[in-house]
């Protein structure tokens, strides 16, 4: 073993120095292009994360402007529905306004029509003269019985006080007498005229006697052929029949 290192050290010095010194050149050159060689890759490593930093910055940059455009067309579409709703708002207005309008035409076109018509179909009425009222005397009779000699369409005749208390009657009744009188009472009113199908109720004041108010019901048939003197005639009759009692009753 010493033999082999005293060998290799011989043989070193037997080496020129300019052999010596290009060796450790090269070794010097070898290890500086390790070194560069390290350096480039850790340059080019980072060369790309700075390459893709910026490329990521650059994409953000783009997000972003995406973004605001994306803000500014939505702020555009909102002041255009805006702008539209206005405008729907004052057609509907306009609408309702010509609505109006026509609606007001419609009925003065109506109003036109019906008084051109009534024009048109208008006919000169016939003159009517008044007619001379009829005038049909009273019978003078001492007991109601008597009204079917002078007036036989006289169906029942009563003297009745304000009480219900009927003092003289002729002839059968289609209601109760209290029952009508109590509708004289509730019209409050001197006289009620009822027509209940051909036949004619009468209900009217007579007097008072006796702290008493006095009424005569009258019912009379065939109303149709009744007119309103004939009526009157009976009802002056009854008149004159109830003063004669209370005259003789003094």
């Amino acid at each position: 073993m010493l033999a082999i290192h005293s060998e290799a050290y011989k043989t070193l010095l037997q080496v020129e120095p300019f052999s010596f010194y290009l060796i450790f050149f090269m070794l010097l050159s070898l290890g500086i292009s390790l070194g560069v060689f390290i350096a480039l890759i850790y340059l080019t490593r980072r060369v790309g994360r700075i390459s893709e930093g910026g490329a990521s910055h650059d994409r953000f940059r783009e997000f972003d402007e995406r973004i605001k455009k994306l803000e500014e067309a939505e702020k555009n579409t909102s002041s255009m529905l805006t702008e539209l709703h206005n405008s729907v708002k004052n057609l509907q207005e306009s609408f309702i306004r010509i609505d109006s309008r026509v609606t007001a035409l419609e009925s003065k076109t109506v109003l036109l029509e019906r008084r051109f018509t009534r024009e048109v179909n208008e006919v000169p009425r016939p003159v009517s003269y008044p007619r001379v009222p009829q005038h049909i005397e009273a019978a003078s009779i001492k007991e109601l019985n008597e009204l079917a000699l002078h007036y036989p369409e006289v169906k029942y005749a009563c003297i009745i006080t304000s009480q219900g208390y009927v003092v003289k009657s002729y002839g059968q009744p289609s209601e109760e007498p209290p029952k009508i009188l109590e509708i004289l009472r509730i019209s409050r009113t001197p006289r009620v005229s009822l027509v209940r199908g051909d036949r004619v109720l009468e209900v009217f004041y007579l007097g008072d006697v006796k702290d008493l108010s006095v009424y005569a019901i009258l019912e009379v048939e065939d109303s149709a052929n009744v007119n309103e003197a004939r009526l009157d005639a009976i009802k002056e009759t009854i008149n004159r029949y109830f003063r004669d009692i209370v005259s003789k009753a003094q």
